[in-house]
C-alpha cells in the first residue's frame, strides 16, 4: 500500500465510520473511533500505521485525532459536544461524501471492517474500552495461551479498576469466542 493510499484511508477512517456505524452504534464519538481504528489496525491488520499505546481510555494514538480533526475541516463529519452524553458525538458533514464514493480506500478491507463494524458497532465507548484494552494486554504478553486468560484478567483489573474482574472475564470469553484475542498482534 502506498503511503497515499493509507494517508487518504486514515483521513476518511472517521467518515466511513460515520456512514457505517450511523444506524448501529448507540454513542459514535472520539473514542468509540479511536477503538476501531484500534480494531481495525491491531486486530484486523488494516495496515492504518498508527502507533498506538495504552492510555486512560484503552489504546490510544493522538494520530487518529488528528486524522478525525482532518476530516472535520474538510466538512466530511462534524464534532459536537454532547453534554448529556458528557463525550462528543460524530455524525455526517455537509461535505460528506457518499459510501460508494468511499469504498475505493477501503475496498481492500471490506471484509475486515464489515466484521469490526458487526462484532463492536453496538457497544458504548466504555465498553470498547474494556474490549480494546484487554486486547491490547492480551498482545503484550508471552507464553502459552491457556495461561494468558488470568494474567489478562489479573493486568486488566489493575490497570482498569473500575471494571469488575466478572466484567473483564466475561468480555474475555467473547472476544475469545469471536476469535479476537488470537488474533491480536503479538
Amino acid at each position: 500500500m502506498t503511503d497515499y493510499n493509507r494517508d487518504l484511508m486514515r483521513l476518511q477512517l472517521p467518515l466511513f465510520l460515520a456512514h457505517k456505524l450511523k444506524e448501529i452504534s448507540p454513542q459514535y464519538g472520539k473514542t468509540v473511533l479511536m477503538k476501531m481504528a484500534y480494531l481495525l489496525q491491531e486486530v484486523y491488520e488494516v495496515p492504518l500505521g498508527y502507533r498506538f499505546s495504552l492510555y486512560t481510555y484503552g489504546p490510544y494514538s493522538s494520530e487518529v485525532l488528528a486524522d478525525l480533526d482532518r476530516s472535520r475541516y474538510r466538512g466530511w463529519v462534524n464534532v459536537e459536544y454532547i453534554e448529556d452524553e458528557v463525550g462528543f458525538q460524530i455524525t455526517l458533514g455537509q461535505n460528506a461524501a457518499t459510501l460508494s464514493e468511499l469504498k475505493d480506500s477501503f475496498k481492500s478491507y471490506e471484509a475486515e471492517v464489515e466484521e469490526v463494524v458487526e462484532n463492536f458497532g453496538r457497544f458504548r465507548a466504555k465498553e470498547l474500552e474494556l474490549r480494546t484494552t484487554i486486547s491490547y494486554v492480551w498482545s503484550k504478553l508471552g507464553g502459552p495461551e491457556e495461561q494468558k486468560g488470568n494474567q489478562v484478567i489479573e493486568s486488566v483489573s489493575q490497570l482498569k479498576p473500575h471494571f469488575k474482574k466478572g466484567e473483564i472475564q466475561t468480555a474475555l470469553e467473547e472476544l475469545m469466542e469471536m476469535g479476537v484475542v488470537s488474533l491480536a498482534r503479538k
